[in-house]
């Protein structure tokens, strides 16, 4: 069943309950022998983790993109001394900015094949910042609009150039923190100019993390209404909370450091741990997961407002106000080149 199929529950203590299962179930060990897979945010956390993991599955080669290559290099090298059949590529990919992933992008459209993608770079800001390139906040130009623009370029080369081959597989990292999210913003028009207004304190950045996570659920369901999942296979997954995650650092407040800590410390899970349940929704799950939201390793049902009118009309608003602004960068003619 897919997840616009499944009855709106944003409880928070199942949230938990689920985020407890930690271990991975059995039978998610999958082979990729000889694939090319795309990862983004391979510096620290789970998605070194992943990093580290993919190799040892069969993968052939690895283009991890990151803002610092000189941070990534340090990275891939450690990977690279433990397998050295695995070629382990670092590209340059600054999401604040548009023309540094349709660069990437394009540079991907370069190589003989591309099986996977794991869209993992992600940011949680505290304090109000702008993209100097788009003049949009940070975390909805990350997590949100530059994510949706690499997902749609990447399309017509992750789509087989074979009928007879599987699917290509493009997985967005997503978070259930889009659950608590109020947005307030869905009334305005335009939409995404809502989003550039300026806020300040620990909990207006948990709630813009949160909004851009939601954003991701209506972009994933909405492309995947475009997209054939015979051709490449789209689906938004949740980690859980890191163990190990730096974000709490940015936090300027002690309570609320604290609190993250041991929150943390309590539900979070291992950088592998949260590395598998990207593996287990990119290279495991099936069709069924297409355009639908994973976590706590199953399918999980949207933010409740996605259920309603409002919810159809503000994910419409949101789509065309996102094409309209990346038109320049080619996404009419990747989703174009989809239905040829």
């Amino acid at each position: 069943m897919a997840s616009i199929t499944l009855k709106p529950d944003a409880s928070a203590l199942k949230i938990i309950s689920l985020a407890r299962k930690r271990d991975r179930p059995a039978g998610i060990t999958p082979s990729l022998n000889g694939q090319t897979v795309v990862l983004t945010g391979a510096n620290s956390g789970f998605g070194l983790a992943t990093a580290k993991i993919l190799p040892t599955l069969g993968v052939a080669r690895l283009i991890i993109g990151v803002r610092s290559t000189e941070s990534g290099e340090i990275a891939a090298e450690s990977i690279r001394k433990v397998h050295p059949n695995c070629s382990i590529e670092v590209w340059k990919l600054d999401m604040l900015s548009y023309e540094s992933v349709q660069a990437f992008a394009q540079r991907c459209a370069g190589i003989d094949r591309l099986d996977m993608a794991i869209l993992n770079a992600g940011v949680v800001k505290l304090q109000f910042a702008k993209s100097p390139s788009t003049g949009h906040e940070d975390s909805i130009q990350v997590n949100y609009l530059s994510t949706a623009l690499l997902s749609i370029l990447l399309l017509p080369v992750l789509k087989p150039k074979d009928p007879s081959h599987p699917p290509g597989r493009l997985t967005l990292v997503g978070s259930s923190k889009a659950y608590s999210s109020a947005f307030a913003e869905r009334s305005g028009v335009p939409l995404l100019e809502e989003f550039d207004k300026e806020w300040s304190g620990v909990m207006a950045g948990s709630e813009r993390y949160g909004v851009s996570k939601l954003l991701l659920q209506m972009f994933v369901y909405r492309l995947s209404k475009l997209v054939s999942s015979s051709d490449v296979i789209i689906n938004n997954v949740c980690p859980g909370m890191s163990q190990h995650t730096a974000l709490g650092r940015q936090v300027p407040n002690l309570a609320f450091h604290l609190v993250g800590m041991t929150m943390q410390a309590l539900w979070g899970r291992t950088p592998e741990q949260g590395a598998w349940t990207y593996i287990d929704a990119a290279a495991v799950k099936g069709k069924e997961t297409h355009g639908s939201f994973i976590f706590g390793w199953n399918m999980f049902p949207f933010h409740p407002i996605m259920y309603t009118k409002e919810g159809e009309e503000v994910a419409a608003r949101l789509w065309n106000e996102t094409m309209a602004e990346q038109a320049p960068f080619g996404v009419k003619e990747a989703l174009q080149a989809m239905k040829a």
